[in-house]
């Protein structure tokens, strides 16, 4: 549960005019104040009320869902302030647009980044096509991912299957960064397995002695088992990891 947020992540600060470079912006700080430190700002403060919970029932399904879900921050509507997107794993991903004064509006709906009935997981928000806008990308266990571009205002549009990541693994996060030097963002997607072969099989199906089988050169993991084991010998041991 998310019931405060602290002012050194969005900090207010005393700044020049931006100054525009070929393909960035950028503009000199000068925090406010003398003194260092945090201050908890509540709910009820900056009507940030997000909360992401997981049932029993899904947790029970799928132990990957405990991993919880990302959060990216950025001005998604250019008016100088740092606007918040919130992952869940289970509902709508939210959207709050920064009212100044650490006020906040949910803007979800509006924006159309709601990303309903899917396991969210990871988010950021870069300006992938070049537009001077930061666009939204979203990871998602199980799919779909998500790809939004912004037109500028902070509304957005879906890009997924033109982008080509309408993958359905089990996603994580990503990172992005112009890895051969054309000019272009390059993604870096993390997968995971949709679920653990623990939510799977229960514990009679998946011993050792049912997973694996004594071959002429050793041991080997049965095919059925092969995308969730290996086998690592230490000496005289044998051991089985799930991968």
């Amino acid at each position: 549960m998310l019931t405060g947020i602290f002012s050194s992540i969005l900090m207010q600060c005393e700044s020049s005019n931006w100054q525009s470079e070929e393909s960035h912006q950028w503009k000199v700080l000068s925090p406010k104040g003398a003194n260092t430190g945090l201050t908890l700002l509540y709910s009820d403060q900056t009507r940030v009320n997000f909360q992401n919970f997981v049932s029993k029932k899904n947790i029970i399904h799928n132990r990957h869902l405990l991993n919880g879900s990302g959060v990216t921050t950025g001005d998604v509507d250019g008016d100088g302030l740092t606007d918040i997107y919130f992952c869940r794993t289970e509902g709508s991903n939210v959207l709050y647009r920064n009212l100044g004064g650490w006020k906040f509006e949910d803007i979800t709906d509006k924006a159309g980044v709601a990303c309903k009935d899917q396991f969210s997981t990871g988010t950021v928000l870069s300006d992938i096509d070049g537009d001077n806008d930061l666009d939204l990308l979203v990871t998602a266990l199980g799919g779909p991912n998500a790809v939004f571009l912004n037109d500028g205002s902070g509304q957005f549009h879906e890009m997924t299957k033109e982008a080509g990541l309408m993958g359905n693994s089990g996603a994580t996060t990503m990172a992005l960064a112009d890895v051969e030097g054309d000019g272009d963002l390059d993604i870096y997607m993390t997968n995971d397995k949709k679920r653990s072969v623990r939510d799977i099989y229960p514990l009679s199906e998946r011993v050792f002695e049912k997973t694996t089988r004594k071959t002429e050169d050793g041991w080997e993991v049965l095919p059925e088992f092969q995308e969730h084991y290996i086998l690592n010998l230490q000496g005289n041991r044998l051991e089985r990891f799930e991968y």
